[in-house]
């Protein structure tokens, strides 16, 4: 039965992560439901979301049984445990590592304190949500793949070394260890506070169980507060150098800062599936190290149409902001620029204003030049919607490209 149960909750978390239901929103549940991933973002985000609250069951059941999801719900360690038994040699190798889950919650904890979250990808639910998306039916490219690649990891190393993932790095687990340990001590408190003599004094014998606890862990509490310490160093350091980034990406609709969106991405692929264009793509590099197969816009194959607003709808952790249609459509998220000496009509002559037809803002209009009537953008208008670059005719690069820049309302 309890296999069967396991079994049960898998399929329905494949069955979100495929995002094959008719509401594309409940695309952010899975990821959302982790309490490691609600706990990043929002200290990160300075501010808890309606969406965090869906990590609300798993921090209670953690407080109660510990780390009881992982035994006996988790989807990615049912997945892990099947494959560990393929390598039975080594299914008790694990026990030569140290465990790194706790120290990688309270290095990162601290790195979100200071608005820039380390490891929130690495979130179990948020690796199966993105191997799952990729199963989806749909014409793909090679780069439609790479949501996957975490996942993939965590299979193979699971095959090295079995059960090294569940019990010594998975940060999910580490935490819900953290939130048990919590729990039981509460329960000790509030057991210990009820022993109350009938002159109204507490029992001696509880009142030292309660204190000789704390004196113990003296040493570990110095310990988690030095490396709490040195994240939020690290992540004031990653903001810092950041913001100095010349490099302004294309970002989806909606995003957070540059200095702190890299970090609040888990990298879930919720917003990259979820477009009907296929626009977005993860980010190979351009944006440096740390913003890594993040989201970005590629108006190769189409443009972000107007009438869309999807991919601000499934982010499970407030990096890109849920917009309405009309919040959306007034966001500029790029400028389009024109190389004059690739364009048809101003170096050729040619009668050719295809961007200014496609633009759904009316942000290109007609400049006379010998004659002929050439296209020129006015940036206080242009949304950066990439209509102008998809139908660009000039070859092999296009004329007119979009560039990012700090997402801001235009007229």
């Amino acid at each position: 039965m309890k296999l069967l149960i396991r079994i049960i909750i898998a399929v329905m978390a494949a069955i979100l992560g495929l995002q094959v239901l008719p509401w594309p929103s409940v695309a952010v549940i899975l990821p959302a439901a982790s309490p490691w991933v609600a706990l990043g973002s929002a200290l990160a985000a300075r501010h808890v979301s309606w969406v965090s609250w869906l990590a609300l069951p798993l921090v209670l059941l953690a407080l109660v049984k510990g780390r009881w999801f992982c035994r006996r719900l988790c989807p990615v360690g049912l997945v892990l445990d099947v494959l560990g038994n393929l390598n039975r040699r080594n299914r008790d190798a694990y026990h030569q590592v140290p465990a790194l889950g706790r120290w990688l919650v309270v290095f990162g904890a601290g790195t979100a304190a200071a608005g820039y979250a380390w490891f929130l990808w690495m979130d179990p639910l948020a690796l199966f949500n993105g191997f799952a998306g990729v199963w989806r039916p749909m014409p793909r490219s090679w780069g439609d793949v790479l949501p996957a690649i975490g996942f993939g990891c965590v299979l193979l190393l699971t095959i090295y070394r079995p059960h090294i993932w569940c019990e010594r790095l998975c940060p999910l687990g580490a935490l819900q260890a953290m939130l048990g340990g919590a729990g039981r001590r509460i329960r000790a408190l509030l057991r210990s506070s009820s022993k109350v003599l009938p002159g109204g004094g507490q029992d001696w014998m509880a009142r030292s169980d309660t204190q000789v606890e704390p004196w113990r862990s003296i040493k570990s509490g110095r310990r988690i507060f030095l490396m709490a310490l040195c994240g939020g160093a690290a992540g004031w350091l990653t903001r810092r150098l950041r913001t100095r980034n010349s490099v302004q990406p294309l970002r989806p609709p909606g995003v957070v800062d540059e200095s702190r969106f890299p970090g609040l991405c888990v990298r879930c692929g919720n917003c990259i599936q979820v477009c009907p264009e296929r626009i977005l793509v993860p980010d190979l590099g351009g944006s440096g190290l740390g913003g890594l197969l993040t989201p970005v816009v590629n108006y190769g194959r189409d443009y972000c149409d107007e009438w869309c607003n999807r991919c601000t709808q499934v982010c499970p952790t407030g990096a890109i902001r849920r917009l309405t249609l009309e919040e959306k459509r007034c966001l500029s998220l790029g400028n389009a620029r024109i190389d004059r000496s690739r364009c048809l009509a101003w170096s050729q002559q040619q009668y050719c204003l295809l961007c200014a037809e496609f633009c759904p803002y009316l942000a290109i209009r007609s400049l006379e030049n010998q004659g002929v009537p050439c296209p020129e953008v006015n940036q206080a208008v242009c949304r950066g919607c990439g209509a102008c670059q998809s139908q660009c005719p000039a070859r092999p690069r296009k004329a007119i490209v979009v560039w990012g820049m700090v997402q801001h309302p235009a007229e």
